[in-house]
């Protein structure tokens, strides 16, 4: 949507989602330069393109100005390649048409290419970019990326016609060093998130997309007293609404509910699982509903209503995908093994891998940094109150007990909170009543929990 806004507004925006060339480097040691090399590169690969391609002469700049255009190039142009300078385009959506068509459409080596967009332009000699690091000089591979660089180049970016310059941060958690994990993702960010000089650096404005998960860790480490923050997310009543619209918009208004297209006995609350199966994403939301689809063409593609088998084997099958895409295989195997949805950690230790408590209690840590676990409470037992655990992502408690029947898992191991309605995962069949975590009422499981 930013993006978009910032097509329709004139701003250039580099969106930051890509994290590369962090082999053999600890997201624990990570330096700022890190990230301002990647951003300063995007930037000047995309001003250099604009500026070609509007056909402006150098003329406008000051001496200074030509200059510092000339280092910028040498020093994060010298060594990228085509393919290299092709993927930044991805990065670079505010970017004309014909500027990014320019780069698709040269043939020739790329440093010709940002050369004669120079020389062209009316600078007074040649620029010389090396093609590999063994040109660099010995002053450049000593030289840090600075955020003089960043300044420098935002003001270029605005001197050829941008109203402002925003970078984009986006998929922490999606890069292969981070994997879903919380803390190695904040590790990924903490450079740049601490560092409150470059945040509100004039004429540059920084905005994150970040998991939930990072919240804790950014607390602790960083400055949300300084940061606007706010979060995202979707209620059940919205995201019913949103597939009821969506419904409607592509069956001309003959249907608004889910209900309405199959005559199983799910079918009444089967526009509410859905919902709560999507754990507060529209995309999975539309996920569930494909995969169900998808079932019932499997089964009978002739068939103008949905019937019950395609339902139970949808929503089974999209939470094993989705689970095997949020976590590692052996974390999964490691979940199936516990089967259940509740535990402590004496719980985890002595009855499920007969393992040394501490050992457990790193299991269940890791397990909250994937944000699939998390503390709901304590247990007292009469000595010291050892904290109670919960699976809390619907998705992943279906994948950890995949014998069981889609209904028997409703009837066991989910319940709504009778005050605040939120979602309780927990093993109801072994301990009916339990206190939520959210608003602390306590609660017995004498509904169904698809009234949630």
């Amino acid at each position: 949507m930013i993006e978009y806004k910032a097509s329709e507004e004139n701003v250039f925006a580099i969106t930051y989602d890509r994290f590369e060339n962090l082999a053999g480097i600890s997201l624990r040691n990570l330096a700022i330069e890190y990230h301002i090399r990647n951003i300063a590169q995007l930037g000047i690969i995309g001003f250099l393109l604009e500026f070609y391609s509007r056909g402006l002469q150098a003329a406008a700049f000051a001496t200074l100005e030509r200059q510092q255009v000339e280092a910028l190039c040498q020093r994060y142009l010298g060594t990228i390649t085509h393919v290299e300078a092709l993927r930044a385009l991805n990065s670079l959506k505010t970017l004309s048409t014909k500027a990014k068509q320019l780069l698709r459409d040269w043939s020739g080596p790329l440093n010709t290419l940002f050369s004669t967009a120079l020389t062209s332009s009316g600078f007074p000699h040649p620029v010389s970019l090396g093609s590999h690091p063994g040109q660099q000089t010995k002053k450049q591979e000593g030289e840090q990326p600075s955020k003089t660089h960043l300044e420098v180049i935002q003001s270029l970016i605005k001197s050829i016609g941008f109203k402002s310059f925003y970078v984009l941060v986006d998929k922490v958690d999606e890069t292969p060093q981070t994997g879903n994990n919380a803390e190695d993702s904040f590790s990924l960010m903490k450079p740049l998130l601490r560092d409150l000089e470059l945040l509100q650096m004039k004429g540059v404005g920084f905005k994150f997309f970040l998991w939930d998960k990072l919240e804790p860790h950014y607390s602790e480490f960083a400055r949300p007293d300084r940061i606007q923050q706010f979060r995202l997310s979707w209620s059940k009543e919205q995201l019913r609404t949103m597939l009821s619209r969506r419904l409607e918009a592509f069956s001309n208004g003959k249907v608004g509910n889910l209900a309405q297209l199959t005559d199983a006995d799910l079918a009444e609350p089967l526009h509410i699982i859905v919902v709560m199966f999507a754990n507060g994403s529209p995309r999975d939301m539309i996920r569930v509903c494909q995969e169900i689809l998808s079932e019932q063409l499997r089964i009978d593609p002739n068939s103008e209503r949905i019937s019950g088998t395609a339902i139970l084997e949808g929503i089974t099958k999209f939470s094993q995908n989705r689970t095997q895409e949020l976590l590692p295989a052996h974390i999964i195997r490691e979940l199936v093994k516990v089967a259940r949805v509740e535990f402590t950690t004496n719980y985890i230790a002595n009855n499920v891998f007969k393992i040394e408590v501490n050992s457990a209690r790193n299991k269940i840590r890791q397990w909250e940094q994937m944000g699939i676990v998390e503390r709901i409470g304590e247990i007292h037992t009469g000595g010291r109150p050892v904290f109670n655990y919960a699976v809390s992502d619907v998705r992943v408690a279906r994948a950890m007990l995949p014998q069981a029947k889609l209904a028997q898992f409703f009837r066991n191991k989910l319940a709504s909170c009778q005050k605040c309605a939120a979602l309780l995962i927990r093993d109801w069949d072994l301990q009916p009543t339990s206190s939520c975590h959210f608003c602390g009422t306590e609660t017995t499981k004498d509904h169904p929990a698809s009234e949630s």
